[in-house]
């Protein structure tokens, strides 16, 4: 178990970015806390926290604690969080932003997991063999919330509300862990793009794109990363969606039709996240 100084990366500013050291700065490490911080108050943190919903059922006193010990810290689109090798000993939540994490295997392929707003991280309770494994990214502009293990594992046992949060939370990645495996075994890879597609649709529902159309900074080799597929065939699959109108392309984006996704969704036998009602 670590202190509350444990080492996380991110961009140290921008007048660290010149010339060409910039390449060299975009992987410096800093403490946490001097990651871009910054701290609104212990209002917003609950409100962050209350997002959860792992946390719905903690009592209020649990919640204030939490977000008392909680620290806010802000990084840049491509900034590296945590980096292999680095313990994520720690309770962290995407309070704005998305993340992309890549674990690694020795023979130095990576599975990545996009970790979306309101989502949580962490390898709190992981045994120390099995930590420092994963890099993770922003995706893009991001806030994290995060709570060290130390003060996490003080505070439950102040409120035993929040073991079993813990657990819930830990019981809810095994879930969705077992679901990616089933989609990457049984889906094609058109059905496991529209899946994607229709995470990340959800994910801008509040965003006012083009026409009701929100805009998904995404490539394709990051989206058939994401699907396990090569690029070639997300190539292929993308197209036919533009075909289809589900989607439109642009240069390392893509617009999606929340109407018309819902609809191929419904025609490939796969549930749907929502279906918004086409804008007049």
């Amino acid at each position: 178990m670590s202190d509350n100084n444990r080492v996380m990366y991110a961009r140290v500013g921008a007048n660290s970015h010149a010339g060409g050291d910039r390449a060299a700065s975009e992987d410096r490490a800093v403490s946490f806390s001097r990651a871009r911080p910054s701290d609104p108050g212990t209002v917003e943190k609950l409100l962050a926290l209350s997002r959860v919903t792992a946390l719905n059922t903690v009592p209020a006193a649990a919640m204030n604690a939490m977000a008392r010990a909680a620290v806010f810290a802000d990084f840049e689109k491509g900034d590296v969080i945590y980096n292999v090798g680095e313990p994520i000993d720690s309770l962290c939540l995407v309070s704005r932003g998305r993340v992309i994490s890549s674990c690694f295997s020795p023979g130095g392929r990576a599975l990545m997991k996009l970790i979306l707003r309101n989502g949580v991280f962490s390898e709190v309770l992981v045994d120390a063999n099995y930590q420092g494994r994963c890099q993770v990214r922003a995706h893009i502009d991001t806030r994290l919330c995060r709570i060290d293990e130390a003060d996490f594992l003080r505070l439950c046992e102040m409120h035993p509300a929040l073991a079993t949060a813990l657990a819930r939370l830990m019981t809810e990645r095994w879930t969705q862990t077992l679901q990616d495996l089933e989609d990457t075994v049984f889906l094609n890879a058109r059905q496991r793009a529209l899946k994607l597609l229709d995470k990340l649709s959800n994910e801008t529902r509040d965003e006012v794109g083009v026409g009701g159309r929100p805009l998904i900074e995404f490539s394709q080799d990051e989206l058939a990363r994401l699907t396990g597929v090569t690029r070639e065939r997300m190539n292929c699959v993308l197209r036919s969606l533009e075909d289809a109108a589900v989607i439109q392309i642009r240069p390392r984006a893509l617009r999606i039709n929340s109407v018309n996704l819902a609809q191929a969704m419904i025609e490939e036998g796969l549930g749907c996240v929502r279906v918004q009602s086409a804008e007049t």
